[in-house]
């Protein structure tokens, strides 16, 4: 026969207690949590931040944009100014260097400044995090875990 449990005395592990620290390997585990999702915030940052430039410009429409007149001829001087060492076919400028196609292509680049500034903000709040978690209880570090992932 189970014993009755008395109004007076709840039993064990019912009522949790205020506040549950946290052990050591609660600890260690948080902070590799918030590592990686620091590393990941970085990671989708930079590929925020990252602005991919056109394609290449193939044969075609480059004498697509020749022939319709899109593209300006370069000077004579830029023409002839440059070195032996780059001329095209028997030593005759290419089409790249007669006609200047820099209007139609953008280059790759990485906002790094953008970047810079999200990286710092993501390092801030990790440190305020882990300073929080160190000093707090388990409740408080699941539920500043959670708000971090939403960052």
């Amino acid at each position: 026969m189970a014993n009755p449990v008395t109004p007076n005395r709840p039993r064990r592990g019912i009522i949790p207690a205020k506040e549950e620290k946290m052990n050591q390997m609660q600890k260690n585990y948080v902070a590799k949590r918030i590592a990686e999702i620091a590393r990941d915030l970085e990671a989708k940052s930079r590929t925020d931040c990252y602005h991919k430039g056109t394609e290449p410009l193939s044969a075609y429409d480059r004498l697509k944009m020749i022939t319709t007149g899109k593209v300006k001829m370069k000077s004579k001087a830029a023409i002839m100014g440059r070195d032996e060492t780059h001329r095209g076919y028997q030593g005759m400028p290419g089409v790249d260097e007669v006609f200047d196609f820099t209007p139609f292509i953008k280059k790759s680049f990485m906002d790094q400044r953008k970047h810079d500034a999200r990286c710092v903000a993501i390092h801030v709040e990790v440190s305020r995090l882990t300073d929080e978690v160190m000093l707090g209880d388990a409740e408080e570090a699941l539920a500043h875990l959670a708000k971090f992932e939403k960052f």
